[in-house]
């Protein structure tokens, strides 16, 4: 049984592991989610907190446990959680994003796009929309720039090649 050998190979790769094959429990976990996000990028916004906005040092570990915690809690769903009716209503009219919301954002990018809140789906697909327009025309315009730019270097070349040759009097 895979279980019990502790140095072996994850044989099931993505496959569903069977309910009699799976051991362990999400208090065994912490360790290896807690070393995930004690990543250097957490550590310096909890620097830039203090360093740039004065904050305590105190509510910059506490802006960054409730952040993880707030990780933690919106990853919920692949444990088997379901939000209870009340939060549903008070998420729907808060506009705040449910685990189960967030778990469809890891399933499909293109359908949640804020981790937090909901509000920033429109915005965020009108700006993506938009981009997606301006890109092609602002390379296109880049690229004559670069040619009108080559060209005029050119022609000054040719300008200065020209003087030189001509008989000065």
């Amino acid at each position: 049984m895979y279980g019990s050998h502790v140095a072996a190979v994850e044989p099931h790769g993505l496959d569903a592991i069977a309910e009699n094959e799976r051991h362990g429990s999400p208090r065994d976990l912490f360790g290896l989610w807690f070393g995930a996000n004690s990543e250097t990028a957490n550590f310096a916004v909890g620097i830039l907190a203090v360093a740039l906005y004065g904050t305590s040092l105190a509510g910059a570990i506490a802006g960054l446990v409730l952040g993880q915690l707030h990780v933690w809690w919106r990853h919920t769903c692949e444990l088997g959680w379901t939000s209870p009716a009340w939060l549903v209503g008070v998420a729907r009219l808060t506009g705040l994003v449910l685990p189960e919301d967030h778990n469809v954002h890891h399933q499909n990018p293109e359908i949640e796009f804020g981790d937090i809140f909901r509000f920033y789906d429109a915005p965020a697909r009108h700006t993506i929309a938009w981009l997606r327009a301006v890109a092609p025309r602002r390379r296109s315009a880049a690229a004559m720039r670069r040619f009108r730019a080559r060209d005029r270097r050119s022609a000054a070349a040719l300008r200065a090649l020209k003087q030189r040759k001509s008989p000065t009097g």
